[in-house]
């Protein structure tokens, strides 16, 4: 059980609000007061909350009991689940990923902790002691306080982020030997992710002893650092968006997708935006995205003025949101976030996770190269296009031969060319789809570049 006073910063007490009266219509006999379909199945387990001396409960999937010590366990991975809200199949697809690679069943605690909604509660007759979240863009996906209804009077909040705080001193307490905490999201689920990797102060408590990944897989948003954002047309430039695309959408750089007006998030704004942009960048971050899912007109995907800023489809959104925080925390932002392609894959939770790259990054035994040495160049290197497609070109303004290596998201060398004139071209056709690092070396000092290889 969590004491609501040791974590009072994340607690909200209950306020006192109008709520409108939402369209009713049925599913399955039950009256349904939310767009949102309820999930079919709920996890089995109960993780009880002890919030200003009244208990609450979160439902959720696990492979090991909380209720005695696990010392084999030495990784613990967190799932969260997507806008549906599929905890028990996103559980059976961590069970299936950890089956995939040698030894991590039997040294892996899995959890799956499900993030219901109010229809949720209605469908499956839950008592009001159950937290449950709305689901929309102030829900469960971004850190926002649980909702309390007509229908499921709470007399206190909790942030979704709080609730994997909870779960993590939870793990920690009974997991001795644990090393490594990996979360994994995929759409909603990365949303999720994504922000609490730049939210969330619990990894300070424990960075001396255990080590944290965040692992992002296909969301349809990001959370921007400044109200820069992608240039209409280009992939890898950057500004502040034009007064009249402005006019537009004045709140395109609010909390869930910029840093500005965090009150409206109370686990956000606890933790500042300043200290925000430190953790994001200190923080192991990697962006899976599969190459299919790149259709502009899919209706799951946030089509809102302030998603349309980020790009036109996920796969879009994540190569310029990478390139983004390039820009803005230079090129030692590579040294510990890290962007790969599932080839073949669209929008898919259980392709992503089983893929290579969802189990060398999620329950493999991937640790980062030392990238650090070389990361800050001496000179610019420029590649174009960028994402690659058959061929690469070279630009080294001043610099009159050097060594080329090309090395993956593993730090694995993969080719090797001698550069000898204003330009070059190489045939990058051979490559996988991914993430990769070009270590340049010369008489003048020693570069990189990123570039991205698609389909």
């Amino acid at each position: 059980m969590v004491n609501g006073s040791r974590m009072n910063s994340h607690w909200r007490g209950f306020r006192t609000q109008s709520l409108a009266a939402l369209a009713l219509f049925f599913i399955s006999g039950f009256a349904i007061c939310n767009a949102q379909q309820p999930t079919d199945t709920i996890c089995p387990n109960l993780y009880e909350l002890d919030v200003n001396g009244s208990t609450y409960k979160i439902p959720y999937c696990r492979n090991w009991t909380f209720d005695s010590i696990q010392p084999q366990a030495k990784k613990a991975v967190i799932s969260i689940h997507g806008a549906s809200r599929t905890a028990v199949d996103q559980y059976d697809w961590a069970v299936e990923a950890a089956s995939l690679v040698p030894g991590a069943s039997d040294s892996t605690i899995i959890v799956v902790p499900h993030l219901l909604i109010e229809p949720d509660l209605i469908y499956h007759g839950l008592s009001q002691d159950y937290f449950h979240w709305v689901d929309d863009g102030d829900g469960w996906k971004y850190g926002y306080d649980s909702d309390s209804t007509t229908t499921y009077p709470k007399t206190d909040r909790i942030s979704s982020f709080a609730v994997v705080d909870s779960f993590i001193a939870k793990i920690v307490a009974v997991c001795p030997n644990l090393e490594k905490i990996v979360f994994y999201g995929h759409s909603g689920g990365g949303q999720f992710v994504g922000r609490y990797a730049a939210g969330n102060r619990i990894e300070e408590l424990y960075h001396d002893s255990i080590s944290f990944r965040y692992v992002v897989a296909n969301p349809s948003t990001y959370m921007y650092f400044d109200g820069e954002r992608r240039i209409p047309g280009s992939l890898d430039q950057f500004a502040i968006p034009d007064s009249a695309a402005i006019a537009n959408c004045p709140n395109y750089d609010r909390y869930k997708f910029g840093l500005s007006d965090l009150d409206s998030c109370w686990y956000m704004i606890s933790t500042t935006p300043a200290a925000i942009t430190s953790q994001f960048e200190e923080r192991e971050y990697v962006l899976l995205l599969g190459t299919l899912d790149n259709d502009p007109a899919d209706t799951t995907m946030d089509q809102s003025c302030k998603a349309a800023f980020l790009g036109d489809h996920r796969l879009e959104r994540g190569i310029i949101y990478f390139n983004y925080i390039q820009e803005f925390f230079g090129p030692g932002i590579l040294s510990n976030h890290y962007i790969d392609t599932v080839p073949g894959v669209d929008h898919s939770a259980h392709d992503m996770l089983v893929s290579q790259q969802g189990l060398d990054f999620v329950f493999g035994d991937f640790v980062p190269n030392s990238r650090p040495s070389w990361l800050f160049p001496a000179f610019s290197a420029s590649v174009y296009p960028n994402p690659a497609g058959e061929s690469l070109k070279i630009g080294l303004p001043g610099i009159s031969s050097a060594k080329i290596t090309c090395m993956d998201s593993f730090g694995r060398k993969v080719q090797e060319w001698e550069w000898n004139s204003p330009g070059l071209t190489i045939n990058v056709s051979d490559l996988n789809a991914g993430g990769y690092w070009l270590r340049i070396e010369s008489a003048e000092g020693k570069g990189s570049a990123f570039f991205l290889k698609i389909e």
